[in-house]
């Protein structure tokens, strides 16, 4: 919902030709964000408002410096303006030095408020599979092999949770693209293409069986009943939209078919840095 998604939707924009100003106006975003970035002694940060009435320092992707970083990073390939690129890696650095070791790996705290041992996201939102996309178009833009070490580390702090089976209090009972199985999923299946690691695919592939097994069938199809909050695990609802429904998860599902027969996605968010790199 903030200045960093518009931009990237700008820089679609742009690289679409669907209008003359968009790169101008991804540019004119990307300065106002350089202007609210915060120094800190570990690099550079970004609250999600300005004026955020309540203690919330996220320094993951929807909400905080690593999706603030990859806008930035992404918007370098189409500038070649260093500033931007320096603050992509400052916030990078930052997201770095707020690991906390697990069984194996590292995972990154949903917020900075929250002390050890802390509620650790695993899907888009807040966990590696958003996450590890800065690292990843970092690592491709630098040829820094850094930042593919720290992505392949974030990696087993997620597998040492046990998910998808075990459901820790980051991967409650949500099987979207935002905060559950279905965004770990495609990340996965991302992750494959990109390196050609079978133990991607076959991760992913137990995300589907999960998914395939806990999903509610009926007469008109099948639906899954789901907690888009945490915080209300209880509230149970069987949405149809793409980030916390189910045209999210089947489409994970669709992807995961077309791996099997090497066809590849039709449509490839703007945030998905696996096929970004110019």
């Amino acid at each position: 919902m903030g200045a960093a998604g518009a931009g990237l939707i700008y820089l679609y924009a742009h690289r679409e030709n669907l209008t003359e100003d968009a790169l101008t106006q991804a540019c004119r975003t990307a300065d106002r964000l350089l202007q609210v970035g915060e120094e800190t002694p570990d690099g550079l940060c970004w609250l999600m408002m300005v004026d955020m009435a309540f203690p919330f320092t996220a320094p993951n992707f929807a909400h905080g410096s690593a999706g603030v970083g990859y806008f930035l990073a992404d918007l370098y390939q189409e500038t070649a303006d260093d500033r931007y690129l320096t603050a992509a890696l400052g916030a990078a650095e930052y997201v770095a030095s707020r690991t906390y070791a697990q069984e194996q790996g590292f995972l990154v705290c949903h917020t900075e408020e929250q002390k050890p041992p802390s509620t650790f996201y695993l899907g888009v939102c807040h966990g590696p599979a958003g996450t590890g996309r800065l690292m990843y178009l970092l690592a491709q833009i630098t040829r820094d092999s850094r930042w593919m070490d720290w992505l392949q580390d974030n990696w087993a702090g997620l597998l040492s949770t046990g998910a998808p089976e075990t459901r820790s209090n980051g991967l409650w009972q949500n099987l979207g693209q935002c905060c559950g199985d279905a965004g770990i999923g495609d990340y996965a299946l991302f992750l494959y293409g990109a390196t050609g690691n079978e133990s991607y695919l076959a991760f992913a592939r137990r995300i589907a069986a999960h998914i395939t097994e806990t999903r509610v069938v009926g007469g008109s199809g099948c639906c899954w009943e789901q907690a888009e909050h945490r915080g209300r695990p209880e509230f149970l609802e069987q949405q149809t939209g793409y980030m916390q429904g189910a045209a999210g998860i089947g489409s994970f599902l669709l992807h995961l078919d077309g791996v099997r027969k090497g066809k590849n996605p039709k449509i490839v968010m703007p945030d998905v840095p696996f096929v970004a790199v110019r």
